[in-house]
């Protein structure tokens, strides 16, 4: 369904493997979900939605844009988070 979808539009975007963001949205982990967010391409309004609704992370958990649309992690962060999850 539209989970699906999300998903493989999200390996598409990222140039990921579509296993590797099965990955990240199985760790429930906001950081996780933000990266991926930002390697897509997307803006952070969107990741916080994907952290909501595709990998429901519960909202007090929910990492939000820093300064309105600012990714909240370096990107160095990021890249880790990225690599890290990919290895699961």
């Amino acid at each position: 369904g539209e989970k699906d979808f999300v998903k493989a539009a999200l390996a598409v975007l990222a140039n990921m493997q579509p296993k590797t963001i099965e990955n990240i949205i199985s760790a429930k982990s906001a950081k996780g979900i933000v990266s991926l967010t930002w390697k897509a391409g997307l803006s952070m309004k969107i990741g916080e939605h994907l952290q909501l609704k595709i990998a429901r992370i519960q909202p007090r958990d929910v990492l939000g844009a820093s300064s309105g649309s600012d990714f909240p992690l370096s990107e160095d962060e990021m890249k880790w988070q990225l690599d890290f999850l990919g290895e699961l």
